[in-house]
């Protein structure tokens, strides 16, 4: 069994015991590699770095651009970005997490988060989605036959629902245009001047409610194939998107502490009632750390573990370990917690630093290209989807 680690960085930053520490240090990059470098040495298998669009006490860098700079300086561990689908489009989100993907070596993934305030919506300037007519749907002008993971989603104008309606739709738009580049797409033939094969470079041709996309993206398919896809289960609809198209789901830590059992029961109930295709999704759930002396439990490494070790047995896939006091407490964990799940059988030495990419690291099937050879017909949209001779906007020639 593959149990996964995970550290949540920067979750504590808006908690009013924050700004105890240098707020200054929140933006020089190095503190954030000192961290992640600190993580991958104790054999974790990724980090998740929140971000948000909203204001909060202390000032935060864009963790999709610090991602990128982290993977040129790690080798090994799993990097999740926050991206939130609600201000952002989802070609720009697919393409940057694409970059990730091929800077790291295969080691990207989407924590994936939505927007709830009309605050953020005005700090980014447009208005808040689902709260332009209250009650009214948000479908869009132009929008057509709904071939997304939303398309058969019952919102009857509640916020969270549209929100997690339009996220599913934006994270089924970056899976296709990471796959609108069959793995062996590019040629890079200098002598006759063929950059690419467009027999393997795909329109995705994406209409939704939220979302009109042509594809095909302009970025060749990460390594990874998929980039791994992680949602916290914050809602029954934030469940739904998981079930409809993520990798991994994060139960709160609340949640788990309420019922653990009950909690990984619901999760396996949504996957068969909304007829999750595929590989079942992971769960991980996430635990608060207080070992740097607050009040709260556990409180000590013993009893982390030992919460750990109860949380595998009853069938989670991993944990994500949220930060009280990051500055304090990671070190802590580093040099305790992989020992002492070791020592109960919970993770072998072998799973420190595996080879491969986070997908294998977690234990994930590869990723098949939906317009490859390899590929189920139930994938495709039944049109030819490939880039011809006469496309606009495609820069190369065959």
């Amino acid at each position: 069994m593959t149990f996964t680690l995970a550290a949540g960085l920067g979750v504590a930053d808006d908690h009013p015991g924050a700004a105890a520490h240098d707020p200054g240090r929140l933006l020089d990059p190095g503190y954030w590699l000192g961290a992640v470098q600190l993580a991958e040495r104790a054999g974790f298998d990724l980090v998740t770095l929140h971000d948000r669009f909203g204001p909060g006490r202390l000032p935060r860098l864009d963790t999709s651009l610090l991602a990128s700079w982290l993977a040129a300086r790690t080798a090994v561990i799993g990097l999740l970005p926050t991206m939130t689908t609600t201000h952002t489009e989802p070609f720009h989100v697919g393409k940057n997490l694409a970059t990730l993907d091929h800077i790291s070596g295969g080691r990207a993934g989407w924590l994936v988060a939505v927007s709830r305030t009309e605050e953020e919506s005005r700090l980014v300037g447009r208005g808040h989605p689902a709260l332009a007519v209250p009650g009214a749907s948000t479908e869009r002008p132009g929008a057509g036959a709904e071939r997304s993971g939303a398309g058969d989603r019952e919102t009857s104008g509640d916020l969270d629902g549209e929100l997690q309606a339009e996220a599913a739709d934006a994270i089924e738009v970056a899976r296709r245009l990471w796959d609108s580049w069959e793995d062996d797409a590019e040629i890079r033939d200098t002598a006759t001047g063929r950059f690419i094969d467009r027999d393997k470079v795909h329109y995705i041709d994406f209409t939704g409610r939220y979302f009109s996309v042509k594809g095909p993206s302009i970025t060749p398919r990460p390594p990874q194939g998929q980039p791994v896809v992680v949602i916290p289960a914050d809602s029954p609809a934030a469940l739904r998107t998981a079930v409809d198209g993520a990798d991994a789901v994060l139960i709160p830590a609340p949640v788990v502490s309420d019922d653990p059992a009950a909690a990984l029961g619901e999760v396996r109930e949504a996957q068969r009632r909304h007829h999750r295709r595929g590989a079942a999704l992971k769960v991980f759930a996430d635990v608060p750390v207080r070992l740097a002396g607050q009040a709260g439990q556990p409180g000590t490494p013993e009893a982390l573990a030992e919460q750990v070790t109860d949380l595998a047995s009853l069938g989670y896939d991993g944990v994500r370990f949220l930060l009280s006091d990051q500055d304090a407490d990671l070190p802590l964990l580093a040099e305790s917690i992989p020992g002492l799940l070791r020592a109960r059988g919970l993770r072998p030495d072998a799973a420190l630093h595996p080879g491969g990419t986070l997908r294998t690291r977690l234990g994930l099937r590869p990723a098949v290209n939906r317009y490859g050879p390899e590929a189920d017909g139930d994938e495709l949209t039944g049109e030819d989807s490939r880039l011809h001779r006469s496309s606009p906007g495609t820069g190369e020639q065959s």
